[in-house]
């Protein structure tokens, strides 16, 4: 997939090739939770900055699609050389990294990858093997979206500590969850 950054006030257009993209959102208008590209090192800098500053990157496999980064600015950028004037580089979102809030992002979307992330970041009173009833519920209860792309799976949370409780304390009363 190619993805493009524009820039008319100063003439700029570049591209590069990616291999790993994940957003939020629709596929008209999205936030970047994990881009990960290769091409020549001055268009892969412009287009992981402008994805870190909030402004809008394209892709061919989303042509109508407009994707940002945090608006507030952020995430990670890495960068590693591939050879001569290639550059392979990975634009982390905040979602991905942020390990605070009640709203994140994470690779990965199985009920058990979903279950570990959980008890990390709550007080989680389970036991891994709720780990489907639990994710069954997010996902009825619109907590647990998937993430769009190619080329890596993963999934946004958004939930808080009482919302958790009462996921677990309903199975329990309802006897889905057993000890």
């Amino acid at each position: 997939m190619q993805v493009h950054f524009y820039d008319t006030s100063r003439g700029l257009s570049v591209g590069a090739f990616s291999d790993r993209f994940l957003f939020s959102g629709s596929e008209n208008y999205g936030t970047v939770v994990l881009l990960s590209i290769a091409g020549p090192h001055s268009a892969v800098k412009a287009i992981l900055a402008a994805a870190a500053s909030g402004y809008p990157i394209h892709t061919n496999a989303f042509p109508r699609g407009s994707f940002t980064g945090s608006h507030g600015g952020g995430g990670r950028i890495m960068t590693a050389p591939l050879g001569t004037g290639i550059v392979h580089g990975l634009y982390v979102g905040p979602d991905l990294l942020e390990r605070e809030t009640h709203r994140f992002a994470l690779l990965g979307e199985t009920p058990l990858r979903i279950f570990a992330e959980l008890n990390r970041r709550f007080t989680l009173p389970a036991v891994p093997e709720w780990a489907d009833r639990i994710a069954a519920e997010l996902k009825a209860r619109g907590r647990l979206k998937p993430l769009q792309g190619f080329g890596a799976s993963g999934c946004e949370v958004s939930l808080t500590d009482a919302e958790l409780d009462s996921i677990v304390s309903d199975g329990v009363k309802r006897d889905q969850m057993r000890f």
